[in-house]
């Protein structure tokens, strides 16, 4: 399905050990919206509906080919002097959310997030060589169904693989289940 996400990626370059750590995190809380506007009740509906004067706004003549544009308003008093100044050359404004992370608290909270992943990711060490890093590379599914014992999509064990010495290590019902729901099983419930 489309949906309107926040996907954050943080990563931090480790130039002695020649690796890069990554984190990420996936959000559908956020404000991302836009719209055609050309009176001063809707935009101050959309304002509201987009957590404006603490979320920015960015006003363009258009939404695509745009030949003005203004960033990072986050007053009442600039968003309808902009907003008139507009409207009177085109008859219409473009309005956005400002996505830059600087005027977005919304955004803030997710990259917030990825931060804390990657930091925890740090502090994850290869236990053969103490090199950060040591983390997920695969999923692998194949916890066997509680009532038939066959094998289903869930998660059997996480692969973590190092990223400089390549050691390996499983680690079995990551979800602390050693069996699946037939809920959720192909051939008990296909």
């Amino acid at each position: 399905f489309f949906a309107h996400a926040n996907q954050e990626l943080v990563m931090l370059k480790d130039f002695r050990n020649d690796l890069e750590i990554i984190a990420k995190e996936i959000s559908l809380e956020t404000n991302f919206n836009g719209q055609k506007i050309s009176n001063e009740t809707d935009l101050l509906t959309f304002a509201k509906k987009v957590n404006f004067p603490s979320h920015a706004l960015i006003l363009k003549s258009d939404e695509v080919n745009f030949s003005t544009i203004f960033k990072g308003i986050q007053s009442e008093d600039e968003l309808l002097e902009k907003f008139y100044e507009l409207n009177n050359k085109n008859g219409f404004v473009y309005v956005e959310t400002d996505m830059r992370a600087m005027f977005n608290p919304t955004r803030m909270k997710v990259i917030e997030k990825a931060t804390w992943q990657l930091i925890e990711k740090i502090k994850s060490l290869c236990p053969t060589c103490q090199t950060p890093g040591f983390d997920i590379v695969d999923a692998v599914s194949g916890l066997p169904c509680e009532l038939c014992k066959n094998p289903t999509r869930s998660t059997l064990y996480y692969l973590y693989q190092c990223k400089k010495c390549h050691y390996s290590n499983k680690k079995m019902f990551p979800r602390g289940i050693t069996y699946e729901e037939p809920t959720y099983c192909d051939t008990c419930n296909p």
